[in-house]
């Protein structure tokens, strides 16, 4: 028999991931309907402002 081990907490967070995660992917396809491969270029600008952020805690 299986035991219950993930808790409210856990379950609130699997629900909230799955939001947002879904979210992320359906605001993709609509950018890229609206702007065309230009959005392939905004991706690259927020992915090395990302690095930076994360370089500059990191330091």
């Amino acid at each position: 028999m299986l035991q219950r081990t993930v808790g409210l907490l856990g379950a609130i967070g699997f629900g909230l991931g799955a939001m947002i995660g879904t979210g992320v992917f359906v605001y993709t396809g609509v950018a890229a309907g609206l702007a065309g491969p230009a959005m392939l270029v905004s991706l690259g600008i927020a992915g090395l402002a990302a690095t930076c952020n994360s370089l500059s805690s990191a330091a």
